[in-house]
């Protein structure tokens, strides 16, 4: 370690660069679940940001990113609208898509976006306190004035081929959940609104759920910082949320840089399969060694669909999404 300060973690024993994740430390902002509105252009804009500085970096984790629209008999039609990304404009955050709706209809699922800001750490004066890290290019200090999500909650969960675990005893509402496994024929896809993850092949998942830990404790024994009013700021039996990069994963195959990536579960999007009717299998996450792709789950989203010969529409797009270091947060 060139600079910085090691910190052991307590979940797996090893040591890490508090330097080194202080630039990644991400805080949750909030989290959106809406329905399309037919009459909107290809955004919608939502003032959310207004307690988020301009120079924190937003990150956005998309848990379900293609919304299905059901048109009215006699034969269902169905429209897919995919989310392309963000843009910020003040307080406001605008979420972009790749089509309008042409007619009015009944979305099947809403979108759920989670909104997460890094950390912004203020400037460093004379009469600052706390600790300081000048490993990049901007210095990082621990005061009164963060707030940074930390580790809520660890599982290795095992999971048979095409099968259905329930994860709500470790995700809570707000809570983002990311997750490695080492087997790459493994389709992995997670819906939000039940808490539970399928995959399409035997594998073991090794699941963190990140979010907001509102009183610190103690660690038995390494570091723990105190603001000037006696509040403990830091500490180190605590994991802080941190990526180390940010890639553009859901369609293709992304080298992310990372051994051993942890990524943000959820859905990345639909397939289409013509068997006289429609099947629209749910899209989910691969992982082989570093590359992150994605494919088709185990779950469809709709059997037999009759669209009245009408081919789905479906456009899934690549989106930009954190990605974590497994071996930080498991003894992988």
């Amino acid at each position: 370690m060139a600079y910085g300060l090691a910190v052991r973690n307590p979940n797996t024993g090893r040591m890490f660069n508090l330097a080194d994740v202080a630039s990644g430390m991400l805080t949750f902002v909030t989290k959106l679940e809406f329905n399309l509105a037919y009459t909107a252009a290809t955004s919608m804009t939502f003032n959310v940001l207004g307690g988020v500085p301009e120079s924190a970096q937003i990150v956005l984790i998309y848990n379900v990113s293609t919304a299905a629209i059901i048109a009215p008999s006699p034969y269902v039609g169905v429209d897919f609208v995919s989310v392309t990304g963000f843009t910020r404009s003040g307080s406001n955050l605008i979420i972009n898509f790749n089509t309008k709706l042409d007619a009015p209809g009944a979305q099947q699922a809403p979108l759920s976006i989670s909104v997460y800001q890094t950390t912004t750490f203020p400037k460093i004066s004379s009469n600052s306190y706390g600790v300081a890290f000048f490993g990049g290019t901007s210095p990082q200090a621990i005061t009164d004035t963060i707030k940074i999500g930390y580790v809520r909650a660890n599982a290795v969960r095992s999971i048979a081929a095409n099968a259905t675990i329930n994860v709500s005893d470790i995700a809570g509402s707000g809570d983002a959940v990311f997750g490695w496994w080492s087997n790459p024929s493994a389709v992995v896809e997670m819906n939000h609104a039940d808490k539970t993850i399928s995959s399409t092949a035997a594998t073991t998942l090794y699941l963190t759920a990140f979010g907001e830990v509102p009183n610190l404790t103690l660690p038995k024994y390494g570091l723990a910082i105190w603001n000037k009013s006696g509040r403990l700021v830091y500490s180190s039996a605590h994991i802080p949320f941190s990526k180390v990069t940010t890639k553009n994963i859901g369609t293709g195959t992304v080298d992310t840089g990372v051994d051993k990536p942890m990524i943000p579960l959820g859905r990345c999007g639909y397939d289409a399969i013509n068997n006289g009717l429609w099947t629209i299998p749910i899209r989910g996450f691969t992982i082989n060694g570093r590359n992150v792709g994605s494919g088709r789950s185990t779950r469809n989203q709709y059997t037999r669909l009759n669209t009245g010969g009408a081919t789905p529409n479906i456009a899934n797009y690549p989106l930009p999404c954190p990605i974590l270091d497994a071996t930080l947060y498991h003894n992988v």
